[in-house]
């Protein structure tokens, strides 16, 4: 059996987010959560680089807002998913261009992100929509993974064969050497730990699945078949689409755990506005962006740094349609982002750049 430990997203680990969490917290959290918001991201039309983005700046939301968050008055879900189609919303606000640019603008739906907390519902409509589709995918996944922590290698192998990969009985029984009855045996009690597991996860998420399991055993085999199937057709959707590398997952899930420890322990100053984090030789503060303000040595830029590294006038940030942009004013060093040297460079939450020794973190509501 394997011993990977795996992660529990339950309401429990959500007051931890709320409280006094610690960077692992947020690692568990988003080994769920991130196939949740960037499937409903792609189900919206956006290419996978594009659903990363949505998903980083998702979470940074969700980390400003996250405090707010009361159980009682609202699903966890259905408050993740008011957060993610609102910052996808932005996204096509800011970005699309077209014949149907005046049309998408005037859209009422096309708003900054605002929660209301009372608006939200309480419950949703108990026919599978797409959203919740995706939603049983991330669970199958999950419980799959614990599927397999508690099954022998060679029987989690033989299920995966037959009923994952779709290989018959007998080219499975010549790869394994084992016998047609030892195969099927494998794929029935695979998939009974697969329904437990499920009815595990959705017990721990408080989810409205969880009902239609404890009642029905015919219909919560079929429905988790329809979300394995949604899951498999997932996984086929992604080997046939061309993904960013996975350094760039890595890359934006520390993002999110960095940025959540800062706030944890330094909150920015107003809830409100675009911020950036900054350390310099020790120093740590908040610094409000604003349009046109310039960053480097020199005492008439906005923001003044001490690093020799850092020229007079390095870098100038201006916003316009399309959100923030840092732009490098001709300086000796340029701006680094993920260690590479850039002209210019959008800024969104999350997002991290280096000028000279100064270290930077955008946070923007």
């Amino acid at each position: 059996m394997t011993s990977s430990r795996t992660p529990q997203t339950s309401l429990t680990l959500i007051h931890r987010l709320q409280g006094d969490s610690q960077a692992e917290d947020w690692v568990e959290f988003q080994a769920f959560y991130w196939d949740v918001v960037t499937g409903w991201a792609r189900d919206r039309g956006c290419p996978p680089e594009i659903a990363e983005d949505i998903y980083q700046d998702t979470m940074v939301s969700l980390l400003r807002y996250l405090p707010k968050y009361q159980p009682e008055k609202a699903r966890f879900r259905a408050f993740l998913k008011t957060i993610t189609v609102r910052r996808i919303e932005d996204y096509w606000r800011r970005h699309y261009r077209g014949p149907r640019d005046a049309e998408v603008r005037s859209r009422e739906s096309y708003r900054p992100l605002q929660i209301d907390l009372d608006e939200l519902p309480d419950s949703e409509d108990r026919t599978p929509s797409d959203d919740e589709r995706v939603w049983l995918a991330s669970i199958t996944r999950e419980a799959l993974r614990r599927t397999q922590n508690r099954s022998h290698d060679l029987t989690y192998k033989s299920f995966c064969s037959n009923l994952l990969e779709g290989k018959s009985v007998d080219t499975i029984s010549t790869e394994l050497g084992i016998d047609r009855d030892s195969i099927y045996r494998h794929k029935d009690r695979c998939l009974q730990r697969l329904v437990e597991d499920m009815v595990e996860v959705l017990r721990e998420l408080s989810d409205q699945f969880l009902e239609q399991f404890a009642a029905d055993s015919t219909g919560a085999r079929d429905t988790m078949l329809a979300a394995l199937k949604e899951y498999l057709a997932g996984r086929l959707d992604l080997r046939a689409t061309e993904m960013a590398p996975d350094d760039s997952q890595e890359a934006i899930l520390e993002s999110v755990a960095e940025l959540g420890c800062v706030l944890r322990d330094t909150p920015p100053p107003s809830d409100s506005g675009t911020w950036m984090w900054v350390t310099e030789q020790g120093d740590r503060r908040w610094v409000e962006v604003t349009s046109g303000m310039t960053i480097g040595r020199k005492a008439a830029c906005t923001l003044c740094l001490a690093s020799p590294l850092v020229s007079g006038l390095h870098a100038s940030i201006h916003l316009d349609d399309t959100g923030w942009t840092i732009k490098d004013e001709h300086s000796t060093h340029g701006i680094l982002v993920n260690g590479e040297k850039v002209p210019e460079w959008q800024l969104r939450s999350g997002t991290q750049f280096q000028l000279g020794n100064a270290l930077f973190l955008i946070l923007t509501d």
